[in-house]
This record gives C-alpha cells, sequence and structure tokens, in this order.
C-alpha cells in the first residue's frame, strides 16, 4: 500500500499583492510538480487550499486523480521582456540581417530598453511601463539640455558629450519593443 499522501500548500504573492495557491505532495507515486489550486483574485483562500488538497490527496489514495490539462502554451514559464529579447536578436542573426542594423539593433537593448524592462514578465508588462520608460528618456533629454544650456555638457563612460535622443529615436525604441511583443505572442 503506498505511503499517504502528505500534501504541502505553498503561497505565493505576486508584485500586486495576487497569492497564488499550490500543493505539493511528497511520496513515489504521487505527482513530483506543484498542483495549482488557485488565486486570491479567483476567491481561493487558505482554508478553500487546504480543502482542495485533502480532496486531490484522497483522489490519489483513491487512483481516480489525474492532473488538470494545460494548454502547451501554460506550460512554458512567463518569459520575461529580456529573454524576448535575446531570442530576438539570435533570430535576426540566424536571417543574416546587416552587421550595422545588428549593432544598432543590440545598442538599442543593452543602453536603453533592457534596463528598463529586461526584468518584467511578459505577462505583467503594461502601459504604464511603457509610459514610465517615455517618461524617463524625456527626463534625461532635460537633463542634457541643460547641462549643454549652462555649457557643462553630460559625458557618457567613453568621455563624450551625451546629446538628447531625437522623438524619432525614442519611437524606434518603441517599435523594436513592439517587434520582440509581437513575435513573443505568436510564440
Amino acid at each position: 500500500m503506498p505511503r499517504r499522501p502528505t500534501g504541502q500548500i505553498r503561497e505565493r504573492t505576486d508584485r500586486h499583492g495576487v497569492v497564488g495557491y499550490g500543493v505539493r505532495f511528497r511520496g513515489r507515486g504521487y505527482p513530483a510538480e506543484t498542483i495549482r489550486l488557485g488565486r486570491s483574485d479567483e476567491g481561493m483562500t487558505r482554508a478553500g487550499a487546504e480543502h482542495e488538497a485533502r480532496l486531490i490527496a484522497s483522489q490519489i489514495l483513491a487512483g481516480t486523480w489525474s492532473p488538470p490539462l494545460k494548454a502547451d502554451y501554460a506550460q512554458r514559464e512567463v518569459p520575461t521582456v529580456g529573454q524576448l529579447a535575446d531570442e530576438h536578436y539570435q533570430r535576426k542573426i540566424r536571417k543574416g540581417l546587416r552587421p550595422n542594423s545588428l549593432a544598432d539593433m543590440k545598442r538599442k537593448l543593452e543602453i536603453h530598453l533592457l534596463p528598463h524592462f529586461g526584468d518584467i514578465p511578459v505577462s505583467e508588462l503594461t502601459s504604464r511601463d511603457v509610459e514610465a520608460y517615455l517618461d524617463r528618456k524625456l527626463a534625461e533629454n532635460r537633463r542634457i539640455d541643460a547641462g549643454l544650456a549652462i555649457g557643462e555638457p553630460l559625458i557618457d563612460s567613453r568621455g563624450r558629450a551625451l546629446q538628447p535622443l531625437r522623438p524619432q529615436t525614442i519611437n524606434s525604441h518603441l517599435h523594436l519593443l513592439s517587434e520582440i511583443l509581437a513575435h513573443g505572442a505568436r510564440e
């Protein structure tokens, strides 16, 4: 007779304060992965999670439990913008994009987009994040303009005077971000 399953309730809180509940069982013959039970924004509570875990444990003992069906896309971990950007860049290399275009894309990614968006999971990216990026770039431009106006330009790491970004340049950053996200959504 198999060992009685003992489930451990796992709670995970995201950055918006939503708690996700899951259960993980120990013992040979029981699922090794954490079984998703629900989220607080879906009405799940700690007590509800414990109740669901007991139900699943009884089904496992009776041999009637089967894992919930998942769509292929739901089995993958949600990638970050940085991971999608790397995949996009590597895809452009494979397709034979010109070296100058690759260098331009790499500069846009490394200097501008990834420091701001890189660690954000794609599913959590909002229009507020894009607005914050625009606000940050405009504030940097005002700072650079102020330095130029008083005759004390801001200097980059290579000792060159910084120049403000043109609106077209900022738009090209957002276009690249849009291209990365659009291709990531298709996969």
